[in-house]
């Protein structure tokens, strides 16, 4: 990646994670226009207009679109905390939560604002952010 020199093994997946620092959005949900950087981000995302669930848990009986996110929920119940860091040894219980706890030691902050250009470590922090321009 020219922005942040992340390294990939084939072109396409190069492609998609450019679209982190561009914004580009190019997958649209044809029933609320929603748009996506991700093929398969815009099909998990029209799960939640067709309600369709199909993985629950043993334990609580909750229910999940992605096989992944029912994994990932199973590990309230467990405490497993699978994911470590490197730094430090914190343990998380998501992949994700690990990949954003990484980032306050390397200082990489790959999700920026379309509209203000600042710049987050995470995710979440910037769609909670883009809250602030919506007022």
């Amino acid at each position: 990646c020219s922005v942040c020199k992340k390294a990939f093994v084939n072109k396409a997946n190069l492609t998609a994670h450019v679209r982190i620092h561009t914004g580009e959005k190019p997958f649209k949900c044809n029933t609320c226009s929603r748009a996506f950087a991700l093929k398969r981000t815009l099909a998990v995302h029209e799960k939640i207009h067709t309600g369709e669930k199909p993985f629950k848990c043993n334990t609580c009986s909750k229910a999940f679109t992605l096989k992944r996110t029912l994994n990932d929920h199973e590990r309230i119940h467990t405490g497993e905390k699978p994911f470590k860091c490197n730094t430090c040894s914190r343990a998380f219980t998501q992949q994700t939560n690990l990949a954003n706890h990484e980032r306050t030691h390397t200082g990489e902050k790959p999700y920026r604002c379309e509209t203000c250009s600042r710049a987050f470590a995470a995710h979440s922090n910037l769609h909670n952010h883009r809250k602030i321009h919506r007022k």
